[in-house]
């Protein structure tokens, strides 16, 4: 079931993507009426009441299974009972043996309250900007479930590269799925296989120290730069799958704090870049 579980990620978070439409209609749409929404206290029972303005009407939480996973959202997501019906409806109809329901937590505390959530939760949102550390404690403390048993061998597995998969591990271990359903803030290396090689550069290590060898000789054309660099200030650390804030370096591998220039990935990067920016010139 757990493979199934995983498989079915990717059509749940289309739901996400309705989230700002809905808001938007909100905003747009006064001549409808506002709705209330009451929900019950206990965030385990199975019925949701929707009042439209000079009306009423009830609308029930629908389940076809008596296996329900509990997924904790952040409340930036206001998603319908009527789109948890037809999921949990597509859930049953596809022979899929669990049903879905939503815990909504706020947003700006949503890591404490998930530490510290009474309730049952089975998935649990792992951030879009969030704080990195916040989460990763998490992982590390036992709050979600290691994946890599569940993962080897399954359809959702293949549906990334294996490099997306190593960024979402922690310590080693697979804890949670890329998710693109959000703007994702990273950095990244794009080649032109006009003049790179497709199958080296798929290959390459993610190391800005591996490019030299990579890029070979400059071309020396006019008119045509070989590199294109597009990162701002101290950005360039998270390539190095660091942190920098306010002078100071934060080194997620060796554990350390250490002053930007007495960090030796920071001198040697810059160094680096250095030599590539004057060959190209």
């Amino acid at each position: 079931m757990k493979k199934n579980i995983l498989a079915v990620l990717s059509v749940i978070c289309l739901l996400f993507a309705a989230c700002s439409d809905e808001a938007a209609n909100d905003n747009t749409s006064s001549a409808a009426g506002e709705q209330s929404r009451v929900e019950s206290a206990d965030q385990n029972q199975s019925s949701i009441t929707e009042s439209p303005s000079g009306g009423s009407s009830e609308v029930e939480k629908i389940f076809l299974s008596d296996n329900i996973l509990y997924w904790a959202i952040p409340d930036l997501c206001d998603i319908s009972v009527e789109n948890l019906n037809s999921l949990n409806r597509y859930l049953a109809d596809n022979n899929y043996d669990f049903n879905l329901d939503f815990v909504s937590l706020p947003f700006d505390s949503y890591f404490s309250e998930l530490e510290n959530y009474s309730g049952e939760l089975d998935i649990a949102f792992t951030g879009f900007n969030t704080d990195t550390n916040a989460v990763c404690s998490l992982m590390r403390n036992g709050y979600f479930a290691e994946m890599d048993s569940l993962l080897e061998g399954s359809q959702l597995y293949e549906l990334y590269s294996e490099k997306q998969w190593q960024s979402m591990a922690v310590d080693g271990t697979i804890y949670s799925i890329p998710n693109l359903c959000a703007g994702v803030f990273g950095y990244s290396y794009v080649f032109n296989n006009d003049y790179i090689d497709k199958e080296a550069a798929e290959n390459f290590d993610m190391k800005f120290s591996s490019l030299d060898d990579l890029m070979g000789e400059p071309s020396g054309r006019d008119n045509f730069s070989d590199i294109i660099y597009l990162i701002d200030s101290f950005a360039f650390s998270h390539l190095n799958g660091d942190y920098y804030e306010n002078g100071l370096i934060y080194s997620e591998e060796s554990r350390s704090i250490i002053p930007v220039f007495n960090d030796e990935p920071t001198l040697d990067f810059l160094q680096r870049l250095m030599i590539i920016i004057t060959r190209v010139i």
